[in-house]
Formats: C-alpha cells, sequence, structure tokens
C-alpha cells in the first residue's frame, strides 16, 4: 500500500515535496502530522479570530454613534423582558428634541395602531433604512427622465 503525500520543503514555506510513503508507521505518522496542523489551525482561529470578533463586537455595541432616528423608519421596540424574536415592529411618527435640540425620544406606531413615546436607547434600527418620502422623490425623479427604447 503505497500513499503520496507532501512535506514541508522548508519550514514556514508553502512548497511542498513529494514523500512516497511505503510503511505502515510513515502513513500513521502523516496522517498524524495532519491531524495536528489542522487542529492547530482550528485553535488558532477559534482563539485568535473568534475573540476578536467578539471583542470588537463588545466595543462597538457600547458606543453611542448610532444613526439617528428619522420620521417614517422601521424599527423594533427593545423589550428587556422579553427575546428577541418576541419584540415588536413600529413606525416612527414623530421626533421629539430635548431642550438642546438633540432628539431623544420618539413617538412610534404600534402594529395595534396605538402611539407611544420611547426613548430611542430603546430602539433597534432596521439594518436597511427605507424611508418613504426618499423613495416617492426617486420615483417622481426617474420617471422624469427619458428612457432609452430598445433597438431591435
Amino acid at each position: 500500500m503505497n500513499f503520496t503525500i507532501t512535506t514541508d520543503y522548508e519550514e514556514g514555506s508553502f512548497y511542498r515535496e513529494n514523500v512516497q510513503l511505503s510503511t505502515r508507521d510513515q502513513t500513521v505518522e502523516a496522517l498524524r502530522s495532519s491531524i495536528r496542523r489542522t487542529d492547530r489551525a482550528w485553535e488558532l482561529w477559534h482563539k485568535e479570530y473568534l475573540t476578536s470578533l467578539r471583542d470588537y463586537h463588545k466595543l462597538q455595541q457600547g458606543q453611542t454613534t448610532r444613526r439617528p432616528p428619522a420620521e417614517g423608519e422601521i424599527v423594533l421596540i427593545i423589550e428587556d423582558d422579553l427575546p428577541r424574536n418576541s419584540w415588536l415592529l413600529a413606525k416612527i411618527e414623530n421626533l421629539i428634541p430635548g431642550k438642546d435640540g438633540q432628539v431623544r425620544d420618539v413617538e412610534v406606531r404600534l402594529p395595534s395602531g396605538n402611539v407611544v413615546k420611547r426613548p430611542i436607547n430603546l430602539l433597534a434600527p432596521m439594518e436597511i433604512r427605507c424611508l418613504p418620502d426618499k423613495l416617492d422623490s426617486q420615483k417622481d425623479a426617474s420617471s422624469t427622465q427619458s428612457v432609452p427604447q430598445r433597438l431591435l
């Protein structure tokens, strides 16, 4: 039973040299080496990459550089006592600026039709922002432009 595998030509190099495996011991050692390298790659990915990704999101989560809310925007109402998939969707009806002019509260329309006042830190904006006024103005602008005709 002969298997051909590649081994390191130089340490830290991607060049590999073909080696003919002729004994059971060589084959077992090659398999163990492959498993060790795979385990090491997994360990590095798990410890380094996932940890740095988690740390990045923890740092980003604490920042208050979120975009300002806009009327007509669809948001989730954060409820600490409910799981995320149970949070209600709401539409921002009115922005309520504070004494300093900064918007800290908004009036939102719930699915039941009720309008309630909520602080913006208890609102989670949707990832994609779609404002009806902007869409209507874009449609109007595109309808006034001439549409090229298809040539046959």
